[in-house]
């Protein structure tokens, strides 16, 4: 039976993958479309069994969970780290604890994902169509909250209007990750001084996931 700090390590990852997507998609124009599916179809998972189930399964989330102990790494090896990322990271999980106190807004939420997730039953989860009505949810509720997250990047791939609504929706889904991670228990100060269990707990999990 998985236990708590395996529920947060998962939600966790699910944030680090959605951002380091974005990350990627504005600094080079370029994502993985498999795991950019499991970040979007999260979205649409309101009702989950498990954590796990958000998801799809913890295989899904292998980039994740890689870029959990890739930005956690020891003193020495600091410079490796993308502290933009990082930024991104706490500003999803600020956004998130905003959210919770504000019910009319998850509700628009909430009812404008109902909408996204018929369009995705006809065409597909990431059908530019569903990317572009997602992104759409993002700009009318989140991005006028504070922090606002910008992002940088070159300016030839973030004025794409393909890709605006590709880092949208994957914003959105590391809001609805960082979301789950709070419900798992997850606090901002663990980001800070629990980072090494962190690290123990995705490594645990690439682990497992090695031996499959």
């Amino acid at each position: 039976m998985p236990d708590g700090d395996h529920d947060k390590t998962l939600a966790l990852a699910g944030i680090f993958q959605s951002v380091n997507l974005v990350h990627g998609l504005a600094r080079n124009g370029q994502l993985d479309e498999a795991e950019m599916t499991t970040c979007i179809e999260s979205i649409f998972v309101t009702d989950p069994e498990s954590v796990t189930a958000v998801y799809g399964s913890i295989v899904s989330l292998r980039h994740g969970l890689q870029a959990i102990c890739n930005h956690f790494t020891t003193q020495s090896q600091r410079e490796k780290r993308d502290f933009e990322v990082v930024r991104y990271v706490l500003a999803c999980m600020q956004l998130s604890h905003k959210l919770a106190r504000r019910s009319r807004v998850l509700g628009q939420i909430g009812a404008g994902i109902a909408r996204a997730s018929g369009q995705a039953e006809q065409f597909s989860s990431c059908h530019d169509n569903v990317l572009a009505n997602l992104a759409d949810i993002y700009t009318q509720t989140i991005s006028p909250m504070t922090p606002r997250i910008m992002i940088k990047g070159q300016p030839e791939f973030l004025t794409n209007p393909r890709n605006v609504n590709r880092i949208r929706a994957l914003l959105l889904a590391a809001i609805r990750s960082a979301i789950l991670w709070r419900q798992c228990g997850g606090r901002r100060r663990e980001f800070f001084y629990r980072r090494q269990r962190m690290v123990e707990r995705a490594n645990i999990l690439l682990e497992q996931l090695a031996d499959l």
